[in-house]
């Protein structure tokens, strides 16, 4: 008993002193990366400010603006009318489970973005193309593309 009282007054002594270290005469906090390197005089670092919703979220960076309008890549361009509507009726076929008999269709998948013009529409899934390339190639997709571009 009498050792667990003794414990009890050393384990007080021996917090009385830290409790009185945790602020000095000046009040600082003698704990503090200036206080043990003598630099009482400095003055407080100014706050930095946030930085702005441009700098965190990518997204909100101004890009140059690109001409408009555009094929994605992998968007499947025909040299003809006739081969973009044979490429539509093997993929049927195929779903159908069905032996393909329209042939080889002369289309291809772009690799890209490729800026593209108008030239014709006939339809919701067959546009007429021309690639911006360096001599203007017309083909042919069934890509929906809108008469304005979109916000």
């Amino acid at each position: 008993m009498i050792r667990r009282i003794f414990l009890a007054l050393v384990l007080a002594a021996m917090a009385l002193p830290a409790r009185a270290a945790d602020t000095a005469p000046d009040g600082k906090d003698p704990n503090s990366k200036s206080y043990l390197l003598g630099d009482y005089g400095a003055k407080p670092h100014r706050a930095v400010p946030a930085p702005n919703a441009a700098a965190q979220d990518p997204s909100l960076i101004r890009r140059p603006a690109e001409r408009w309008p555009w094929l994605e890549a992998g968007t499947i361009v025909c040299s003809s009318e006739d081969d973009l509507q044979r490429y539509h009726e093997v993929i049927a076929a195929r779903l159908n489970g069905q032996p393909s008999a329209g042939g080889v269709a002369a289309c291809r998948r772009l690799t890209q973005r490729t800026q593209i013009d108008i030239a014709a529409r006939r339809g919701p899934a067959t546009t007429e193309i021309l690639l911006n390339s360096d001599a203007k190639q017309a083909a042919w997709t069934d890509v929906w593309l809108p008469a304005q571009r979109p916000n």
